[in-house]
């Protein structure tokens, strides 16, 4: 299954240069609701003391844009951020990054909701892949990683340890023919010390390597 990367998420580190009063184009930018132009940046908000503080809204000349709160000038708080491709992410914001709970939607159809640091998948969440996978479980930096679910889009499910994405370590894997197989696992293969109970009631138990049965070692 195609995995989701850093890149495809993107980090949110956007900010406004120069004196705010000198882009302001609408109303009071120093106290009060008004618009501001800076470089191409158009804010249009609430500011106190000369910064983007409260709810509004910030485009961007490539399309990106963002509605939501700010804090000092950075995203901070509730809001969503839309990406020209159509990708969008709707949650927590905090210091310019997707921070907290949040739910990330990808145009081609995967959607990540759960817990981001720094705009990784990061802690508990559940991802739908483009291809109909879906997998709950830890995250980290952005792939699965620790205590698992996996539902494989042939019907496959696998519950245990995944490490960098992949199925490591301890766990159990369902195949849609009903077979069963609980043992170790490394790279996404029984390998190692398993046990595999097929649905006519043949069992296979000993040692596994690269997920094929090697005998009772």
């Amino acid at each position: 299954m195609k995995r989701l990367t850093a890149a495809t998420i993107g980090a949110v580190m956007i900010f406004f240069a120069g004196n705010a009063i000198a882009g302001c184009i609408q109303g009071d930018c120093f106290n009060g609701p008004g618009k501001m132009d800076c470089r191409g940046i158009i804010y249009e908000g609430t500011f106190v003391n000369g910064k983007m503080n409260g709810q509004g809204t910030k485009t961007y000349p490539d399309g990106k844009r963002y509605v939501g709160n700010f804090a000092n000038t950075r995203l901070s708080g509730q809001g969503t951020f839309t990406y020209p491709n159509g990708d969008r992410y709707e949650g927590n914001f905090e210091n310019n990054k997707f921070n907290g709970y949040g739910v990330f939607i990808c145009a081609n159809g995967a959607k990540y909701e759960g817990e981001f640091k720094d705009c990784n998948y990061h802690g508990q969440g559940t991802l739908h892949y483009a291809d109909g996978g879906v997998y709950t479980g830890l995250f980290q930096n952005n792939l699965p990683h620790g205590q698992g679910k996996m539902i494989y889009p042939d019907g496959r499910v696998y519950e245990g340890q995944f490490v960098a994405g992949r199925a490591e370590g301890q766990g159990k894997l369902t195949y849609s023919d009903g077979t069963v197989y609980t043992g170790q696992f490394v790279n996404d293969l029984a390998h190692g010390q398993g046990n595999l109970l097929c649905p006519n009631g043949i069992r296979q138990q000993g040692q596994f390597a690269n997920g094929k049965y090697m005998g009772k070692g």
